[in-house]
């Protein structure tokens, strides 16, 4: 099953646990090589390669996002209840979230986590100060995706190995969250549940088959 067949499949599921807002969704077709070549003249250096290809072979936009209702509860768990999903993607959107790389930093970081945080590529703003990145500083060819706390820019999560990984999960858990206190409860280290997302970690990923994962689509009659 690819991203749109899940967008489409969480659609429907998510119907009668939605609040008054409903879902909301958009996609819009490939885009243009002219395009492509505009954003990166507007960002003045190129877009990694990967992000790219899903551009021009998929789509150049992607806005879905959706609430449930105050009373639901689709897992049980510690801490906030994963209660929405939300992704907007686009070139204006990467535009933003890359125009200022140094965001929060404070003066006193250590010059490692500096570049890490400058040089990673902003994909998702979480809306909280964080952000959802490729990580082009580890791997400018094939960059892990990685969560970037925006309080403790050392304390990264890595959510996927490769963005074609992380859109393949994270879209088969309807695109939760994806403010670390939802997302956190789908990312496990070595197969383990994560017991601190906020301490980071360099070998987690979003697990759609973790219990957690299972449980939170079965809620939604979803296998």
């Amino acid at each position: 099953m690819n991203w749109r067949d899940h967008i489409e499949q969480w659609t429907n599921a998510l119907k009668p646990y939605l609040d008054a807002e409903g879902v909301q969704c958009e996609i819009r077709g490939p885009a243009t090589e002219d395009e492509i070549d505009d954003l990166e003249e507007e960002l003045c250096f190129e877009i990694p390669e990967c992000l790219r290809t899903f551009m021009e072979d998929e789509s150049a936009y992607i806005n879905f996002w959706w609430y449930l209702k105050s009373d639901i509860s689709p897992i049980n768990v510690s801490g906030d209840m994963p209660y929405c999903g939300y992704i907007e993607f686009g070139p204006q959107s990467i535009i933003t979230l890359n125009s200022d790389r140094t965001g929060f930093l404070s003066d006193d970081l250590p010059n490692i986590y500096r570049r890490q945080w400058k040089q990673a590529f902003r994909i998702l703003g979480v809306g909280n100060g964080d952000d959802i990145a490729l990580d082009t500083f580890q791997n400018p060819d094939e960059p892990p995706v990685i969560y970037l706390n925006h309080e403790e820019p050392e304390k990264q999560v890595r959510l996927a190995d490769s963005f074609q990984e992380f859109i393949d999960t994270w879209f088969a858990l309807g695109c939760v969250g994806p403010e670390g206190s939802n997302i956190r409860h789908f990312v496990t280290d070595k197969d383990k549940p994560l017991p601190e997302f906020e301490n980071g970690s360099a070998t987690s990923k979003l697990d759609i088959t973790c219990p957690n994962a299972i449980a939170f689509r079965s809620f939604f009659g979803l296998k």
